[in-house]
């Protein structure tokens, strides 16, 4: 989808990013792809969704707890459910967008999830505040998720909000999913900047370090809101041995690259 010559970032994109940890790049993708994203994730949402299992926190299987599924329900493997999807998330723009911002010569794919948030009236919930690196088996935090709206989506439904600056802080930890009564990242979220509520089009994607703190609202809509997160991350990036479902049963080897089809380099 798109190439790598026509990728988006200017300065400003990378300043962005740099010193807050995120950043907006509107139409990453056409808007009428996006919104055929929309209609085959819907389609697909039965089928794709992740084997039922006891909740096991040492695997980081998350994706199965029902605390985290009223925050928004995750289906894995985006780039499985078709040829369109394929083609997004594997596209040499994004990869090239992913390149800038990390400022690295080459990227893997990390993972790719498609996220539906459900309303308040099924059930929804806010999202908590969290970072993403402390669920991840690599070794650096070198990764980003650029997240894209597969849907007009306004403010009220639920749009990521991010504690700017919150990169530098480091890593802060898995309180916020793994023992929420004793959530520290709270306080840098009072302590902190928190970006305004965003308004995207089908096609806009916010772009977040695994650093950065963020978090969403509940959604306050009568539908669903749809988006899919896309991670890419620095090549060099070593494979820390940790337990987790992305990695977990490939044979990968500890303190060495990623090397698998599952996290392909994309040019």
């Amino acid at each position: 989808m798109g190439n790598a010559e026509d990728t988006p970032v200017n300065e400003q994109h990378v300043r962005d990013f740099n010193e807050n940890g995120w950043t907006v790049i509107r139409n990453v993708i056409p808007r009428d792809v996006a919104l055929g994203l929309r209609e085959s994730a819907i389609k697909s949402a039965g089928a794709n969704r992740p084997p039922e299992m006891e909740f096991d926190p040492t695997k980081n299987n998350y994706i199965n707890d029902a605390r985290f599924q009223s925050q928004h329900r995750l289906y894995p493997s985006a780039e499985s459910v078709d040829a369109l999807f394929a083609s997004v998330v594997y596209s040499p723009r994004i990869a090239a967008i992913s390149r800038a911002l990390l400022n690295c010569a080459e990227v893997r794919h990390l993972r790719s999830i498609i996220m539906e948030k459900a309303p308040v009236s099924q059930g929804g919930q806010k999202t908590s505040w969290h970072q993403d690196f402390p669920f991840l088996p690599i070794d650096r935090s070198r990764s980003l998720s650029i997240w894209i709206a597969l849907m007009d989506l306004p403010p009220e439904m639920g749009t990521l909000r991010f504690v700017n600056g919150s990169p530098h802080l480091g890593s802060l930890g898995r309180d916020a999913h793994m023992r929420p009564d004793a959530d520290r990242l709270e306080s840098y979220v009072q302590n902190g900047t928190v970006s305004p509520p965003l308004s995207l089009r089908a096609g806009d994607a916010t772009i977040h370090a695994d650093l950065t703190i963020h978090g969403a609202a509940p959604n306050e809509s009568n539908e669903s809101r749809w988006a899919v997160s896309i991670g890419y991350m620095d090549a060099d990036c070593l494979y820390t041995g940790a337990p987790n479902r992305l990695t977990d049963g490939l044979g990968l080897e500890v303190n060495m690259p990623l090397n698998h089809e599952k996290f392909p380099m994309i040019r």
